[in-house]
């Protein structure tokens, strides 16, 4: 059973290496959900539908994080605006609610506030790691964040 999580999360990350960054038209499922992380070396949107599946996914390689802090807020803000309107081009509708995580031992508002400052509400906040298990569906074990 362990290895069909695993199995899923490879298949869905193979997707994303396909759709990255792939501004193409796609009709959007009734459900969706949308994931936005500030990476320090990388802001990604992610957007899922209902089963967990990758429709749409940007990347953009930025310097404006460092160990969990926002170094250049105006910065992280225009890349966060510009991929959530990449999404809605995509897609064809008006993100309105986005996922967010943070690094363990930050404040989650500076994520939330990067992410809120494009105009959607953040309807769920979590740390990195338990995003991860969360994936993963890692019930008993742990997620170490290096």
């Amino acid at each position: 059973m362990k290895t069909d999580y695993l199995a899923r999360a490879n298949e869905n990350l193979l997707i994303i290496d396909d759709i990255v960054n792939d501004e193409t038209p796609f009709t959007t499922p009734e459900t969706i959900f949308i994931g936005v992380d500030l990476g320090t070396a990388d802001i990604q949107t992610v957007v899922i539908n209902d089963l967990g599946t990758p429709i749409a996914a940007f990347l953009d390689w930025a310097d404006v994080v460092r160990d969990g802090v926002v170094v250049d807020y105006a910065g992280a803000c225009r890349i966060v605006r510009s991929q959530l309107n990449k999404v809605q081009q995509k897609l064809g509708i008006e993100p309105k609610e986005v996922i967010t995580s943070y690094p363990p031992g930050t404040d989650p508002r500076i994520s939330i506030n990067v992410v809120e400052s494009a105009g959607v509400i953040v309807s769920h906040v979590i740390d990195e790691p338990c995003s991860v298990a969360a994936l993963l569906h890692i019930k008993n074990g742990a997620v170490v964040d290096v």
